[in-house]
C-alpha cells in the first residue's frame, strides 16, 4: 500500500520525520536536535523545507531555538504524547449547502492555534469513509471532527463505528451522537427545527403541509419527527401521501423538483406548502414550481432550511430557517482543542 503521508505537504512529511527521529533517538528535554545543514542532507530536502518544519515544531512548543546555539527539544505535553500539528475533518461533501461555511468556522480556529487541517470529502460513500479515516490514522492526527456517512444507519460493528472507537484522540461528530459511542458532539436541535418549520406554515393559515427529507441521516429523522409532532399538536391529520422521504442512494438528480412533480400530481388534493429539508433542495422545487407556472407563495407557499448563499436574489424571495453554520464549525474546534488540553469529553445542542 501507498504511504498516504507523501501526499501531505513536505515541510508536514518533514515535521513526522522529525518528531519520529526525537522518539528514535530517546532526546531528552534541553537535548539539541543535529543542524539544518544535517536535516537536509538526512531527509533529502530543501533548508527552506527543514525551517518551515522546526517552525512548525516551535509553534507548537516541542522545539525552541536558542540564537547561535541550535534547536532543542522542549518536550511533548501530554504525558509525552507526540503531537502532529495536524486535525482531520471529515464530511460527506464538502462543495454543498452548509459545508463550505463550517470547513471555513473550523478552518478559523485552526489557523489560530497554528495547526493544519487534513480534508476528506466521503462522497456519501462509506468506503471513502473508511479509506480517510484509515488514512488519518496512518498519518497521526491530533484529533478528528466528523459527520459521518449515512450516520441513521450506523452500528456498533460497522468498520467505521470500529475505526472510530480505535482513535486514541479526541473525535467530535457534528449533527450526530450515538449511545454507542463516548465522543462529544455538537448538534443543531433537529427536532425543534423540525417543528418551528411546521409550526411557521400552520400559523400562516395552511392546513395541507407536505415535507420532502432525507432519512439516512440521523439529525434528519429527527427533523421529521419534530415536523410530524408539531403536526399532531396542531391536530392536523398526518397524510402519507404528503411525506416524501428518500435516501442517498435512491436520491434522484433533482429530488426537489422530481418530488415537487408528484405533489402537484395529486390536483386538488394538493398541498398549499411544502417544506424541504434544506435551501438546495428547495430552489430545486422553486425552480420546478415556476416551470409550471405555479404563483409562489400564492398557489404554493415553500420554506427551506440553512439560509445558503445560493437563494439570495431569488424573486419572489426564499422563506427559509437560518443554520448557524460557520458558528458550528468554530465551536466544533474549540470543543476539539479543548479536549486536547483537558481530555474530558463533552456535547452542545445548539
Amino acid at each position: 500500500m501507498e504511504d498516504q503521508s507523501k501526499q501531505l505537504p513536505k515541510y508536514i512529511q518533514v515535521k513526522k520525520r522529525l518528531l519520529s527521529y526525537i522518539q528514535e533517538e530517546q532526546l531528552q528535554p534541553g537535548d539539541l536536535i543535529p543542524s539544518e545543514n544535517k536535516l537536509v542532507k538526512l531527509f533529502h530536502v530543501s533548508r527552506n523545507t527543514v525551517r518551515q518544519a522546526i517552525d512548525e515544531l516551535v509553534n507548537l512548543n516541542v522545539l525552541a531555538t536558542r540564537q547561535g546555539k541550535g534547536t532543542y527539544f522542549k518536550g511533548f505535553k501530554n504525558s509525552g504524547k507526540v503531537r502532529s500539528g495536524l486535525i482531520g475533518v471529515i464530511n460527506h461533501t464538502v462543495l454543498d449547502g452548509i459545508y463550505p461555511a463550517i470547513i471555513h468556522g473550523i478552518e478559523d480556529v485552526l489557523h489560530s492555534r497554528e495547526y493544519t487541517m487534513v480534508l476528506s470529502n466521503s462522497a456519501h460513500n462509506t468506503d471513502r469513509e473508511v479509506a480517510s479515516l484509515k488514512r488519518m490514522i496512518e498519518i497521526s492526527i491530533d484529533g478528528l471532527i466528523i459527520e459521518p456517512t449515512f450516520s441513521a444507519l450506523m452500528q456498533p460493528s460497522d468498520t467505521t463505528s470500529l475505526l472510530l472507537q480505535s482513535l486514541d484522540v479526541p473525535v467530535i461528530f457534528t449533527h450526530f451522537s450515538a449511545p454507542f459511542f463516548s465522543n462529544s458532539s455538537i448538534e443543531v436541535d433537529e427536532f425543534q427545527s423540525g417543528y418551528l418549520s411546521a409550526q411557521y406554515l400552520i400559523q400562516k393559515g395552511h392546513k395541507d403541509i407536505a415535507i420532502i427529507i432525507k432519512t439516512d441521516t440521523l439529525s434528519l429523522c429527527h427533523r421529521l419527527e419534530g415536523f410530524l409532532k408539531a403536526l399532531s399538536d396542531h391536530n392536523m391529520q398526518e397524510r402519507p401521501e404528503f411525506i416524501k422521504t428518500f435516501v442517498e442512494k435512491d436520491e434522484k438528480e433533482i429530488p426537489g423538483a422530481h418530488f415537487s412533480e408528484e405533489l402537484l400530481a395529486l390536483g386538488k388534493g394538493r398541498p398549499t406548502a411544502i417544506f424541504y429539508y434544506n435551501d438546495e433542495v428547495a430552489l430545486q422545487g422553486f425552480r420546478y414550481l415556476k416551470s409550471r407556472n405555479i404563483s409562489i407563495p400564492d398557489e404554493m407557499s415553500i420554506l427551506g432550511f440553512d439560509n445558503i448563499d445560493d437563494i439570495k436574489g431569488l424573486t419572489p424571495g426564499l422563506t427559509t430557517f437560518e443554520h448557524p453554520k460557520y458558528s458550528l464549525g468554530r465551536w466544533a474546534a474549540e470543543m476539539l482543542f479543548e479536549e486536547l488540553d483537558s481530555e474530558a469529553p463533552s456535547s452542545s445542542v445548539m
